[in-house]
């Protein structure tokens, strides 16, 4: 039986004064999320905190449901519509922060959200942050982007390899937080042993293109490939602030129980946001 251990780096990247990226890993759980901000001043920051956050909060909730779904007594449909709940629950307190909060009007962010069912992969995707799978050589993208960049690709307006450099690639078409409603994708994809599952934001991606080696800069211990690839994009301009979580899948039914505490995923903008998010706890 396949199970899963994942490790993340976030980075504020070379131009940016602050970190709106946000990840949470929970191995025991088998969930792992990436979020990116948007918003002036600390809007970004808080939407992507409170959005790993809310997730992770309401999925712990269920680890009951995860665990029976992983012996096959619940059927992974329903792990999928727990996991869509609760990505639509985020997105609905994240809504009503930004009405009721004037300093935080008009926040939002991206959730790209995975969880390890066994052989399964359910994920939750609203955004342009991004999850690819490592099969064998082979790099796939799992998710499509929400932004106007990619809507023009789909339409054949725009060849997909200009769509990184397209001016409409930071207007998202679909959100987490923005409206009163969102509609996430679900996405439910096989997975075996020796797979490697990348999530990360745009401030990685956006240096993607044909000539870069992406099975060459994913290969390599786990716990040393985000940092590689932080570096990476640094290199090629860091432009944006840049979110980077692999996940492997493995064998091995021993789990380190290792937790990241979404309030402690921005290096270097920690403690403020930490002071912020306990100062708001009415949210």
């Amino acid at each position: 039986m396949t199970t899963s251990i994942g490790f993340g780096l976030t980075d504020i990247g070379c131009r940016r004064i602050s970190n709106e990226d946000s990840l949470a890993v929970d191995n025991s759980l088998g969930v792992y999320a990436v979020s990116d901000g948007m918003g002036g001043h600390a809007a970004g920051e808080i939407a992507s905190q409170m959005a790993v956050v809310g997730l992770m909060r309401r999925l712990r909730e269920h680890r009951a449901t995860l665990a029976r779904a992983r012996c096959g007594t619940i059927a992974i449909n329903e792990v999928a519509e727990l996991l869509k709940r609760a990505v639509v629950e985020v997105s609905e307190e994240i809504y009503h922060v930004g009405v009721n909060c004037p300093e935080y009007r008009g926040m939002g962010c991206t959730l790209t959200a995975a969880t390890v069912i066994g052989d399964i992969v359910i994920c939750a995707h609203v955004g342009d942050s991004r999850l690819l799978k490592v099969h064998h050589h082979d790099v796939e993208q799992i998710t499509h982007d929400h932004n106007l960049a990619a809507e023009l690709v789909d339409a054949g307006v725009l060849k997909p390899e200009d769509a990184a450099r397209c001016r409409f690639s930071n207007v998202l078409s679909r959100a987490i937080g923005t409206n009163p409603d969102v509609n996430p994708d679900i996405i439910v994809l096989p997975v075996e042993t020796g797979d490697r599952l990348l999530l990360c934001s745009d401030g990685l991606t956006r240096y993607f293109d044909p000539s870069c080696d992406l099975e060459e800069l994913l290969h390599g211990d786990l716990q040393k490939v985000p940092g590689t690839l932080i570096e990476w994009a640094k290199q090629s301009g860091g432009d944006d602030n840049i979110a980077v979580l692999v996940v492997d899948i493995v064998a091995n039914p021993v789990v380190a129980n290792h937790q990241s505490d979404p309030k402690h995923v921005c290096p270097g903008n920690g403690n403020s946001l930490d002071h912020r998010m306990e100062n708001q706890a009415a949210w």
